[in-house]
């Protein structure tokens, strides 16, 4: 049975909207050190860490560090292939894209309406980021996909399409968990692709 609504994506959803509901942020770009603090200790961890705490450590430096470019530190420690660090790199990248996304929507309203919100929009990261994520994700095994599913259904952007399409038709013959597949059709759903919501009914009718 598919489960509809897992741990790790309502933490992102509500973390995410959280850090959206902050009003005017500056982008400061000078060095962090509760960044590099909480990234060093919970993230690039090299130990057992709860993931409940890696999940709080990853919420403050996404809010944090995409701002003032901590991002990059995170996609460099994620592109050494370290396994113990590959789930909390892309949990921050994927809460910094989450608003990202966002912040792209409040940027078109504020020119379809001509009004500025009280949010201070900005896209912060580069777009290496997503083809790093897309990299990764196309060659992750089957208990690792979902990392990257999640990561790039909450950024909402048209380059994971045919990442997402990989993982409904598990032609690669890796045997995609029901979860993996769930948030690559909510993925696509997010970008108005067919098959996503095609799959999700599916789904629903099988219940």
């Amino acid at each position: 049975m598919i489960k509809f609504v897992s741990i790790p994506v309502c933490g992102l959803i509500i973390c995410g909207v959280f850090c959206c509901t902050v009003s005017a942020q500056v982008q400061d770009k000078r060095p962090d050190d509760i960044c590099h603090l909480l990234f060093e200790d919970y993230i690039a961890q090299h130990g057992m860490i709860n993931a409940s705490t890696v999940m709080a450590a990853a919420h403050i430096v996404a809010e944090r560090g995409r701002y003032n470019e901590f991002w990059k530190t995170v996609l460099k420690e994620l592109q050494k292939g370290e396994d113990k660090s590959e789930w909390g790199c892309v949990l921050v990248l994927g809460k910094m894209l989450f608003i990202d996304a966002a912040a792209r929507d409040a940027i078109k309203n504020e020119k379809e309406s001509g009004e500025r919100g009280q949010w201070v929009a900005s896209v912060c990261l580069g777009s290496e980021v997503v083809k790093e994520l897309v990299l990764r994700g196309k060659a992750a095994d089957r208990n690792r996909v979902d990392y990257y599913a999640i990561a790039l259904m909450l950024a909402r952007v048209p380059e994971a399409t045919e990442f997402f399409r990989m993982i409904l038709r598990d032609e690669t013959g890796k045997r995609y968990m029901n979860d993996a597949q769930f948030h690559a059709a909510l993925g696509l759903a997010l970008l108005g692709e067919v098959d996503g919501f095609e799959w999700l009914i599916r789904k629903c009718d099988d219940q």
